[in-house]
């Protein structure tokens, strides 16, 4: 993604950057509408049987010191810290990139659209309707985002005004820089601002 938003600088385009977060994202999987994605991957025989076993009749409550909540049944969530969890969210989340017309990057729970043009307002249409398409394939498998981490950065631009950019009813908030996967993306494309960070970090 790094070397794109570069190459686009390169070449003189503006880039702008939509980081988005998938809030609660390993609760929220829907047991049965994983189990049809499987299938419609190919996945039968024994190999989908252990994989249903593993996902159904699962329970759970809460224990504070020496009393315990209710038991529920779950109907959601893959087991976190467990090898398949991953494996399956991803499976769960891979066919949200479909129909999107801006560059997508999927990382776990963390998904980057990026897109460039010399035009802010086919800039700003672009990833207006790439969030649109993203927002009804998430309601569709019941995910969420947190709209408190989901932040907008205009990279390389000299444009002095970008129209705001919207998921659901929120206005996502304008930033000079975000972190992602421990990256500092800063909107010059610069790693100064990363490199600061790191060099504090050793500091102290």
């Amino acid at each position: 993604m790094s070397h794109r938003l570069l190459q686009a600088k390169d070449n003189g385009y503006p880039s702008r950057v939509v980081f988005l977060d998938i809030s609660k994202a390993f609760d929220k999987i829907v047991h049965s509408g994983l189990l049809c994605k499987l299938q419609h991957l190919g996945v039968s025989g024994s190999f989908f049987n252990l994989m249903e076993s593993y996902l159904l009749g699962r329970s759970q409550f809460v224990q504070i010191s020496n009393t315990n909540s209710d038991i529920l049944h779950t109907s959601c969530g893959v087991p976190q810290g467990s090898v398949f969890g991953l494996l399956l969210f991803v499976v769960y989340v891979n066919d949200i990139s479909k129909n999107i017309e801006s560059s997508i990057s999927l990382f776990a729970d963390d998904i980057v659209l990026s897109y460039f043009s010399k035009c802010p307002y086919n800039l700003h249409s672009v990833l207006l309707s790439d969030l649109k398409t993203l927002q009804s394939r998430a309601d569709l498998g019941s995910i969420s985002f947190n709209e408190s981490k989901t932040n907008v950065v205009a990279l390389s631009s000299n444009v002095s005004h970008h129209p705001p950019l919207q998921l659901a009813n929120y206005i996502l908030s304008e930033e000079d820089s975000h972190k992602q996967l421990g990256l500092i993306f800063h909107r010059s494309l610069s790693w100064h601002t990363h490199v600061l960070s790191l060099y504090h970090k050793v500091i102290t």
